[in-house]
């Protein structure tokens, strides 16, 4: 993604989306504009009768095609029978004719497969999270509410759902919170950043991404300031933290998320909406659980 345009300062006192020790936002606004293409649009995924209440978007490596399986049988099935869920996964590049072609075929099959030609890497997960906003701009801003997951989750979206219809946020991001956290210095690091790549003694408030929910008002926001600040490739940072707050969109937090492990049992979602690092076989014996009414305490 290329730099290029005009230069100019812009600072956001600290207090207008949420507090906390982040201290003002002074950031230089640039031109940072996502011009990457589809290879899948799915662009008619959100044509539909009924309207859409909650977009669910999994952001998957391109050969995870089992854990793509697993969520469409599970957790993700809901999809089949509540006509106002979506499900979507969204890939980038993954540089392999093979898997590629593998993808065509079960995008073909299931049309629930968003894809772009950014190459598809772990630094690459802010990308891949703006090129999420930029799709549900184009093709699904009529969806209330957009959950954004990784694939070793398990999502309970029934109590998602109820949460989001009793409480309806708005202006919003929904999920774990985390406040006051400093960037880590240490190279060996996998989540090292440099003081080049951030400079701040703070990280801004954040939900953790390995699942949270951005309301429908949030998207537009969002998305225009991940055009026109530096990209920071630590993806729940850029997006629910220093986008969301220079956008002014406020951080709600809900006990339900979590980036941990709950228990693999139906009864550790009797009021949780998610749970963290799954093996497949653990994301089904939960959804087996579920499905057999599994008496709970």
């Amino acid at each position: 993604v290329k730099n290029t345009g005009r230069r100019r300062r812009l600072q956001f006192k600290s207090g207008t989306a949420d507090s906390g020790p982040f201290g003002d936002m002074d950031y230089t606004l640039i031109s940072n504009e996502h011009n990457f293409s589809y290879i899948i649009s799915e662009s008619d995924a959100c044509r539909q009768k009924d309207s859409i209440f909650l977009l669910v978007v999994v952001c998957i490596s391109p050969a995870n095609i089992f854990h793509r399986q697993t969520i469409r049988q599970t957790w993700g099935s809901i999809v089949t029978r509540d006509p106002q869920v979506k499900l979507v996964f969204l890939l980038g590049n993954p540089g392999n004719a093979s898997i590629q072609t593998d993808i065509m075929k079960e995008s073909s099959e299931h049309h629930d497969i968003v894809q772009e030609d950014f190459v598809d890497s772990y630094r690459n997960l802010s990308i891949k999270s703006v090129a999420m906003l930029k799709w549900v701009s184009q093709f699904c801003a009529e969806a209330e509410y957009i959950l954004k997951a990784d694939d070793d989750m398990f999502i309970h979206i029934p109590n998602l759902v109820s949460i989001l219809k009793k409480t309806r946020p708005s202006n919003a991001v929904i999920g774990c919170l985390n406040n006051g956290a400093v960037p880590i210095r240490d190279p060996t690091s996998k989540w090292y950043a440099s003081y080049k790549e951030y400079s701040k003694k703070f990280y801004p408030s954040y939900c953790s991404g390995t699942a949270y929910v951005l309301t429908k008002d949030s998207i537009g926001p969002i998305y225009n300031v991940s055009q026109h600040v530096n990209m920071f490739w630590l993806e729940d940072i850029f997006i629910t933290g220093i986008c969301r707050r220079i956008a002014k969109v406020q951080v709600i937090n809900r006990n339900e998320f979590t980036y941990q492990k709950r228990e693999p049992t139906a009864c550790s979602f009797k009021h949780a909406v998610s749970g963290h690092r799954y093996s497949l076989t653990e994301i089904q014996k939960i959804w087996s659980e579920i499905q057999n009414n599994t008496q709970c305490p």
